[in-house]
């Protein structure tokens, strides 16, 4: 009869890996996307139960980054002074760049040399995006106009929320750029923009919203234009023409 319990420490050593797995003719593939923020630190990491007497190897590409070895770290090329390597077959970059950006692949190899696992991570590296801000305008019937803007991101993803609520196709109206709306007549509140990508998330100061007073303004701007019209051209025009008429009753009376 065959002993099972013999075999249990060995598929539970194996099935704790997560990633490109190969033991023997067995394989498993998992496919891991990982998002660093540029400038930052960001670790690529394999859940494993690995110990200090095994070999890690990393490349990006073709390209070897790091080799650790019965306890020592060797780095290549450009990643020295910029990467460490640890035995749990974990890698961090420091001060990453947008060419960090690539895939990531990584080998362990156990005590006798055999290869325990291969595994793969697809690194983005992106820029954060910075605070948002608004730019609103009034426009006829107490609608308004809203822009919102960044000076740096990548890949940014517009949000809207009036009082704390999403802004929907209720409120506003929405442009093919997610980043203007219409908001309707007749609303007022407080209104944030949210920007987002997948290393960062920044809120714009919020902006109160009332354009309710501007077709009164524009109506008293109109009357008070009307005034200074009549009294600057009409008024004069009437006293003169009436002195006009006065000197024109004199001159008949003395003739």
């Amino acid at each position: 009869m065959i002993n099972l319990n013999k075999f249990i420490p060995y598929w539970l050593f194996l099935f704790s890996f997560k990633g490109y797995v190969i033991a023997g003719t067995s394989k498993e593939n998992i496919s891991v996307p990982v998002y660093g923020a540029l400038g930052d630190s960001v670790y690529l990491h394999f859940n494993t139960t690995l110990n200090s007497s095994v070999e890690v190897q990393w490349k990006q590409g073709l390209n070897r980054i790091a080799v650790f070895k019965n306890s020592r770290t060797v780095l290549y090329d450009s990643y020295v002074n910029r990467a460490e390597i640890f035995a749990i077959a974990t890698l961090r970059l420091d001060r990453t760049q947008k060419s960090d950006t690539g895939n990531y692949c990584v080998e362990v190899f156990d005590i006798t040399g055999c290869n325990i696992l291969n595994g793969c991570i697809q690194l983005y590296i992106q820029e954060a995006v910075s605070q948002p801000v608004i730019h609103s305008t009034c426009l006829s019937h107490g609608k308004m106009l809203l822009v919102c803007t960044v000076d740096k991101g990548d890949n940014a993803s517009f949000n809207w929320s009036l009082d704390g609520v999403p802004l929907n196709t209720s409120l506003a109206y929405f442009s093919d750029k997610e980043h203007v709306v219409i908001l309707k007549k007749h609303f007022s509140g407080n209104l944030i923009c949210i920007v987002t990508n997948q290393v960062s998330e920044k809120h714009s100061d919020s902006v109160n919203l009332n354009c309710s007073g501007k077709d009164k303004a524009i109506q008293v701007r109109l009357v008070y234009g009307f005034l200074a019209f009549v009294i600057l051209t009409i008024f004069p025009i009437t006293l003169h023409c009436n002195s006009w008429k006065s000197n024109s009753k004199g001159k008949q009376s003395e003739e």
